[in-house]
């Protein structure tokens, strides 16, 4: 089962705090899913610790909801938190992601695993593997060659899933 990111853009109305506004401070702008069209663990394990097979220092991991989220975005997801179907829960700042670096890889990085299934070729699934390869890599493509952390070449596992291995 694979894993995917939930939630939205929010930001702080410019009058909140003030005498004439009574309206919530945190205000809905938009929905994610129009930012991103794949799974991509190594984005959510940077981010926020999920799936983090690479092992990077994730940025913003588990924080829970915030406590003056907008109700907008509340209403989205407290029927999945109240169903048990949110977990690790958080939220990251503007500030936060631009002082990212976004050149950084974890030390043991070898590279990254692109597939797609024959049941569902639109969806591309993205994992940067570590070595030793994780099981549900292993998994989703078979056992890699034995010299694959020196190949750069495509490889095609026992699965036939196509993937595309880009070593560091």
């Amino acid at each position: 089962m694979s894993t995917d990111i939930h939630g939205g853009i929010e930001f702080r109305h410019p009058h909140a705090g003030t005498d004439y506004y009574d309206g919530e401070p945190w205000v809905a702008a938009m929905d994610l899913w129009p930012l991103y069209d794949e799974t991509d663990y190594a984005a959510f394990g940077c981010l926020f610790g999920v799936r983090n097979y690479a092992g990077f220092q994730p940025l913003a991991p588990g924080r829970g909801l915030p406590v003056d989220l907008s109700s907008g975005m509340r209403a989205q997801l407290d029927s999945w938190v109240a169903a048990g179907d949110l977990h690790s829960a958080s939220w990251v700042s503007w500030a936060e992601l631009a002082s990212m670096d976004l050149a950084a890889v974890p030390d043991h990085f070898v590279g990254r695993l692109t597939w797609h299934t024959k049941s569902l070729p639109w969806l591309r699934h993205q994992q940067l593997v570590s070595a030793p390869w994780p099981q549900e890599a292993l998994s989703a493509v078979g056992v890699p060659p034995a010299d694959f952390p020196g190949r750069r070449d495509a490889w095609s596992g026992p699965t036939e899933r196509p993937c595309a291995p880009t070593n560091r």
